[in-house]
């Protein structure tokens, strides 16, 4: 018996439990009959629960392009005028056109990459205030592992609550956390450049206060190592390009003269209609892990280089027991100096031994050299 108590699709969403979701619409009704529950009071409380927290969860059919909701679509803030059976280019014509672009681009990754995906939307077609909606697409795979069906979770976020006292004293305390940490906290306004927030800790990283980047916010720019701008400019134009957060590591010309190593993590935030607002990012120190590393590389780089000029000989090699050959693995005979020239870095040079000396060249040996300097011995 299955143990797993979240049997509903939307509960199911929220706990992460794919695996539930990978069931055709003949499933998902055998998944509701096996609801526990001993009347129909339990599915009604559910309904409610969705009702009070703003969700409501549709069907979206990829072959016929249809995405089909349940009879309290009706009732959804910015959405009361829907069918409960609509193509998605007519769902998504409620929002915002550059919305509606993010809503298509989210979805079809999740049809081709077979993962969740999440877009806000806003909906200023109907109303006259903007009605925010989050969607959240999870794809339901036939047993070829193919997403024949996504399920879209829909929820109303428009609602703006007062931040309670707890709230605020917690945000109090991570901006004291943030001002204490090693590492630089930043929000940097769009498009006029400025600093909206710079921590204090930018002095430390980097040599310069807070008050020199306020006044030149493209000091960052000046003070990365002239080899690494072309390529820190392409990446952050990319970023610009991209929704999603991005990781940047380059070397700076510290304000005391020294070469420190930058990791930056940074998040893009846009408007409504896609417009750039601002970039947050965390800048950390990590030059003693960038040297770390760096010796270790330049270490497996030598070990590498040593490991590829050894060669070994080894096993059984065929010698002749009169003239010295060889014989190689093509069959031939060799001279054996030249044989291991061949297999290994060693290089012969030839001379005579002393009885070799004597037998070949007499003349020349030291006791002959002897008898010709002392006559008479």
């Amino acid at each position: 018996m299955d143990k797993n108590p979240l049997r509903h699709p939307a509960q199911a969403v929220a706990a992460g439990y794919l695996s539930l979701l990978h069931k055709t619409e003949r499933h998902y009704a055998s998944s509701y009959s096996s609801w526990p529950r001993s009347s129909n009071e339990t599915v009604h409380d559910v309904d409610s629960i969705m009702k009070i927290a703003g969700l409501v969860t549709g069907e979206y059919d990829v072959a016929s392009g249809m995405v089909t909701w349940p009879p309290t679509i009706n009732n959804f803030p910015g959405l009361t005028e829907l069918s409960n059976s609509i193509s998605i280019q007519e769902h998504f014509g409620y929002y915002t056109r550059s919305d509606a672009e993010l809503a298509q681009e989210a979805l079809n990754r999740t049809i081709r990459d077979c993962v969740r995906t999440e877009v806000v939307l806003c909906n200023e077609i109907t109303t006259n205030a903007c009605t925010r909606h989050r969607f959240t697409f999870t794809p339901l795979l036939d047993t070829n592992f193919m997403a024949t069906k996504v399920l879209c979770l829909l929820q109303d976020i428009s609602e703006t609550r007062n931040v309670s006292q707890d709230t605020q004293r917690i945000q109090e305390n991570a901006g004291r956390i943030a001002e204490n940490t090693q590492d630089v906290l930043f929000r940097l306004s769009l498009p006029d450049n400025t600093y909206e927030h710079i921590s204090p800790a930018v002095q430390e990283v980097t040599g310069y206060p807070p008050q020199i980047w306020h006044k030149n916010p493209d000091l960052l720019l000046d003070i990365i190592r002239p080899a690494w701008r072309a390529k820190f400019n392409r990446e952050f134009r990319k970023f610009l390009r991209n929704y999603g957060p991005a990781e940047f590591t380059f070397p700076i010309l510290h304000q005391r003269g020294d070469i420190r190593w930058i990791h930056l993590r940074t998040s893009i935030l846009r408007d409504n209609k896609g417009n750039l607002l601002a970039i947050e990012g965390i800048a950390s120190d990590i030059t003693e892990r960038k040297m770390e590393e760096m010796e270790q590389n330049q270490l497996i780089r030598e070990l590498q280089k040593a490991l590829a000029e050894v060669k070994v000989l080894s096993g059984l090699l065929p010698i002749c027991s009169f003239c010295k050959k060889v014989r190689d693995d093509q069959g031939y005979w060799k001279q054996i100096e030249l044989y291991i020239t061949e297999h290994s870095e060693l290089f012969f040079t030839h001379g005579l031994c002393p009885d070799c000396l004597s037998h070949h060249y007499p003349e020349y040996s030291p006791s002959r050299s002897a008898e010709l300097l002392n006559p008479e011995l």
